[in-house]
């Protein structure tokens, strides 16, 4: 092993960790926005997943593609994540598929 490679190897193996750690924060999420009939709040997710309020935003961020997930704000400033698949077809499985 090119000892000069080494930094980088590492670097990819926590690429792909942290894509690893995302993907199954994102099932929890999902999981949780079925319990919760398809609507979620960071702190929502922060406090049944403990997680820290930015890190389930960051979650919520970036599963927002404005189709399966999507943002909107309430009259009372709450942003409020809405899965409309998960209203549609309420009965998500757990697994490890996904």
């Amino acid at each position: 092993i090119n000892p000069g490679n080494i930094g980088s190897m590492d670097r990819v193996k926590d690429v792909v960790q942290a894509a690893r750690d995302h993907g199954v924060a994102q099932r929890k999420v999902l999981l949780l926005a079925t319990e919760k009939g398809g609507t979620l709040t960071v702190t929502e997710v922060a406090a049944s997943l403990n997680m820290s309020l930015s890190a389930a935003e960051e979650v919520l961020d970036r599963m927002d593609d404005g189709l399966r997930v999507r943002s909107d704000v309430t009259d009372q400033g709450i942003i409020v994540y809405e899965f409309p698949e998960l209203r549609h077809h309420p009965r998500l499985e757990s697994g490890s598929a996904g």
